[in-house]
């Protein structure tokens, strides 16, 4: 019964919400506006200092824009963006860009080769955000000419692959609103937007609600049909999202539960696909404390780990993870071995050489709302419960997530700490240096200003060396078969249990056009593309 109530308070509370954004007061009209439900929130809009789960919807395409992007039908190939064509010279080392010309930020300031240079200066200078993990290895930036640029790197390494983050700012906006204190205006960027992209920020409410309106200067032609305003907002419950969706005061959902999506398919006002994406979900070891620290009592978690039983509580949507690394990446014929096969007999033989006895408590942290995640959860707490060990779960934002794990003293503690983490993390970079590096490199716990998603703290210093050197590898045989080696690694540290590919469950209304897959970041929206039909 309090559960009831519960979700009649929240739909309630949303539906005020929705009833605020009419359109009305913008002499928009309804058919002209997209509603969005989101299940985490933007924490900063800074492109340059924001992290990854912050770009992966509101940022990426739709309010800022980098030099290229990545084909939607084929990963493995750059489109242009803000830049129409490029070279790189036989070291590597070397890249020059030709800029689009007629691109103006949404304050009017022109984009040129200035403003370009520009924004690497100040996302170098800022050392912070995800961007900075793919573009620090930039080393200088020259304007050749108006709408030329060179960029010379310190290494080798697939900077096209993180070109796509070079999001550009106007450096009149930043000019406009820096202090004696605040030089790059990170302050006023923070809730703000100045980019090329097709829409702007116009309203913010915190962990509620973000309103987008169109770019009147983006450089890409407006259609009649295209959506003048998106309301992006936070909804946890699945339920509520399901229920406005089906009211039609919802246009895109994010999370629908499993038995929801069969009934939904009956709706013909509702519009539903399946990507899935060859990028993997971890269950993420915490290495600081005790036990999971202990590599036998990984091991013993990873043996209890039943995808069988988590494939058929998915109805059969969970294609197993390729382990660290999507195998893609490593080559066609690539394979590695999983060692950790389902075996609560290995388990339990593997916990009593640990000196485990039942009793044994640890506790899980997840990220609100991610139906997808809790059930991994619910699978992962029946099999272990066999073993004696009891699981406690801990459910917040991705932003809550990520302040819980910088707590180093609280990661510490064997009692209050995150044991295991899950984390889906996306091809949003085509490299194995995407995974390899910001998951498990020492360099990217999340207590260091290099900081990224390695939030189990761990760290083997000879796989960061041999993933460096097959970064800068020249030869891409030789990069590959670096690669291999600190992939293998990391499995055999059990520095994770490797569950399985996302699949995504696109949602919408059935009136709304345009939509294009992205395996590279699922649930992520371009509003440009979208139209009402």
């Amino acid at each position: 019964m309090k559960r009831f109530h519960l979700f009649l308070a929240v739909l309630l509370a949303v539906e005020f919400i929705f009833m605020g954004f009419s359109g009305v007061s913008y002499g928009i009209l309804r058919s002209e506006i997209l509603n969005v439900a989101k299940y985490n929130v933007m924490t900063s809009a800074d492109p340059h200092t924001s992290t990854y789960n912050d770009m992966s919807m509101y940022i990426d395409g739709n309010i800022y824009e980098g030099l290229v992007t990545i084909s939607p039908e084929d990963i493995t190939k750059v489109e242009p963006t803000l830049a129409i064509s490029w070279t790189v010279s036989s070291d590597g080392l070397t890249y020059i860009f030709n800029l689009r010309k007629g691109v103006k930020f949404s304050d009017g300031t022109p984009f040129n080769g200035e403003a370009a240079k520009f924004n690497f200066e100040r996302l170098l200078d800022l050392k912070k955000g995800g961007s900075y993990g793919g573009l620090k290895v930039v080393d200088k930036v020259e304007v050749l000419d108006e709408h030329k640029v060179q960029i010379r790197l310190k290494q080798n390494f697939p900077f096209l692959a993180v070109a796509r983050y070079s999001f550009m700012v106007s450096p009149t906006a930043v000019k406009n609103h820096a202090t004696a204190e605040d030089k790059w205006a990170q302050n006023w960027l923070a809730n703000h937007s100045a980019g090329t992209a097709p829409y702007m920020i116009q309203d913010w409410a915190q962990e509620v609600n973000i309103t987008l309106i169109q770019n009147p200067h983006y450089w890409r032609k407006w259609k009649a049909n295209q959506f003048k305003l998106v309301n992006i907002r936070s909804i946890y419950e699945s339920d509520v999202q399901r229920m406005l969706l089906e009211k039609g005061d919802l246009d895109i959902a994010m999370i629908i539960s499993r038995d929801s999506i069969e009934e939904l398919k009956k709706n013909p006002k509702v519009w539903i696909t399946q990507n899935v994406s060859p990028a993997p979900m971890y269950l993420l070891f915490n290495f600081l404390t005790a036990p999971t620290n202990n590599m036998v009592i990984r091991k013993a978690l990873a043996h209890a780990w039943n995808h069988e039983a988590y494939l058929k509580a998915r109805g059969g949507l969970a294609p197993r993870a390729d382990g660290p690394v999507p195998a893609l990446l490593l080559g066609k014929d690539y394979r590695l071995k999983n060692p950790y096969h389902y075996d609560l007999n290995k388990a339990k033989e593997l916990l009593s050489q640990a000196e485990i006895k039942p009793g044994l408590t640890l506790n899980v942290l997840s990220q609100k709302g991610d139906e997808q995640k809790r059930m991994i959860y619910e699978v992962f707490q029946s099999e272990v419960a066999k073993l004696g060990i009891k699981l406690n779960y801990h459910e917040k934002t991705f932003a809550g997530m990520t302040e819980t794990v910088k707590d180093r003293t609280l990661m510490l503690d064997p009692v209050n700490a995150m044991h295991i983490v899950v984390l889906y993390k996306s091809l949003d970079v085509v490299s194995p240096w995407n995974f390899l590096y910001k998951v498990f490199s020492c360099e990217t716990h999340m207590d260091k200003p290099t900081g990224m998603i390695n939030l189990g703290y761990y760290c083997n210093p000879q796989m960061d060396e041999i993933t460096k050197q097959a970064v800068a590898a020249i030869d891409s045989k030789k990069s590959i078969s670096l690669y291999k080696q600190a992939n293998q690694m990391v499995m055999d540290d059990c520095a994770a249990i490797f569950v399985d590919k996302q699949v995504e469950d696109v949602v919408m209304r059935a009136n709304v056009g345009g939509y294009r897959p992205r395996v590279f970041t699922p649930r992520q929206f371009y509003f440009f593309e979208l139209y009402r039909k």
